[in-house]
Parts: C-alpha cells; sequence; structure tokens
C-alpha cells in the first residue's frame, strides 16, 4: 500500500511538473513570436520600434532583391508592413499614420567598383492619449565592393585586394567575400585578399551581414 501511494505522489509531482514546463514554454514562445510593440508601453519606445522596424523592412528588402528577388520587392513589403503595424498599434490603443515616398532601389554591378543600394522616405504620426510624436526621416541601405589591386605573384597565380563598406562610410567586417570559387581572407577591417589562379578576369561576390549581396568584376 505504501509503495503503492508513493508511485501516485510521484506520478501526480511529473504531472504537475510538466505542466509547469508547458506554461513556461507557451509563455515563452509567446513573447518571442509576439511584435515588438505588444512588450511596449510609451509613445516613445512604440516609436522607436517603429522606425527600427522600417529599416529592417528596407534591408531585407534590399536583400531579397539582390538575390534574385523581385523587382518591386520593397513597395511590396513597405506596404505590408505599413498595413500590418498600423492594424497591431491600433489594437494597441495608439492612433498611428504611416507614409513613405521616395521609394528607389537598385544595382551598378560587374565593374571594380560595384553597389547596391535602397533608399526610403518615411513619415510617422504616433499618438496616445496626450502625447504625439511627429516624425520624417529617410533610411538609406547601402552595399559598396571596390577591388582596389590584382598583384601578380607569379605566373600562374595572383592575389585580389577588395574593400567593402556600406552606408556612411562604415566597414564592412562581418561577411562573405569569394573571388570566384575562393574564400577571401578577411583582415577584420574592412578588406579582405584571395590569391587566386591567374584569369582573364576576376569576379568578387559579397554578402553582408545583412545578406545583402553585390557582384564586382576587374578584367
Amino acid at each position: 500500500m505504501i509503495k503503492h501511494r508513493k508511485g501516485q505522489f510521484f506520478i501526480m509531482v511529473a504531472i504537475i511538473y510538466c505542466v509547469i514546463l508547458l506554461s513556461i514554454a507557451t509563455y515563452v514562445i509567446a513573447v518571442i513570436s509576439s511584435p515588438p510593440g505588444a512588450r511596449i508601453g510609451g509613445a516613445q519606445y512604440a516609436y522607436m520600434n517603429i522606425k527600427s522596424q522600417s529599416i529592417r523592412v528596407v534591408e531585407i528588402s534590399l536583400a531579397n532583391l539582390t538575390n534574385g528577388g523581385p523587382s518591386n520587392v520593397l513597395p511590396l513589403n513597405l506596404e505590408n508592413w505599413k498595413n500590418s503595424t498600423q492594424s497591431f498599434f491600433t489594437k494597441q490603443g495608439f492612433s498611428l499614420s504611416l507614409a513613405y515616398s521616395n521609394v528607389w532601389s537598385g544595382t551598378d554591378w560587374n565593374k571594380s567598383l560595384s553597389w547596391s543600394k535602397a533608399q526610403v522616405s518615411f513619415t510617422v504620426l504616433l499618438q496616445s492619449g496626450s502625447s504625439q510624436i511627429r516624425d520624417e526621416y529617410v533610411v538609406q541601405t547601402e552595399l559598396y565592393v571596390d577591388i582596389t589591386r590584382v598583384e601578380s605573384l607569379n605566373a600562374t597565380y595572383r592575389r585580389v585586394y577588395v574593400k567593402v563598406w556600406k552606408e556612411g562610410g562604415a566597414l564592412v567586417v562581418s561577411g562573405t567575400v569569394k573571388v570566384g570559387s575562393i574564400q577571401a581572407y578577411n583582415n577584420g577591417d574592412g578588406t579582405y585578399v584571395a590569391i587566386v589562379p591567374s584569369s582573364s578576369e576576376y569576379i568578387v561576390s559579397v554578402w553582408d551581414s545583412r545578406s545583402i549581396f553585390v557582384k564586382a568584376k576587374k578584367t
């Protein structure tokens, strides 16, 4: 009888433990999957989330475009983001008006100096009670690749030097740079180098940490 009761006790403890774990997991999943605004309070913090999301939409759209996506991916993503964001913040008790203009994205590849760029102008009007935030700003997302030099080592091999930077002139120190099929060495300062077989042309493929792509070429 004592063993039977002990067995029942351990079964009950196990069931309670599983329920607690399930509740915690459900809460964590809900927090992770919910939009940032779901966990915000004031208008200023809400505005900061909206602005950071708008920047991310432009970055993701440029990455999509440069990796084979449709030419109109930026306006499509902007419209989806605008509608879903306004709907979400309305449900949270905010009054939000979003607008965007001067939408542009494009590439200039297969040159020694090549680039991928996107630009959008945003207007935000956010109200919560007596608080009101109005702002206009421009998001510029850019990635530049420059094949600065090709140096002869011998009759068989060349050393190719590459420099990579993004908007504001910030050097890209985290990315993937390939010369042909060969991974370039990252110097950690926005410059990369690869030793490759001699060729009539050198094609450099670059993906930064945002997955934005650029292809440069030097003959």
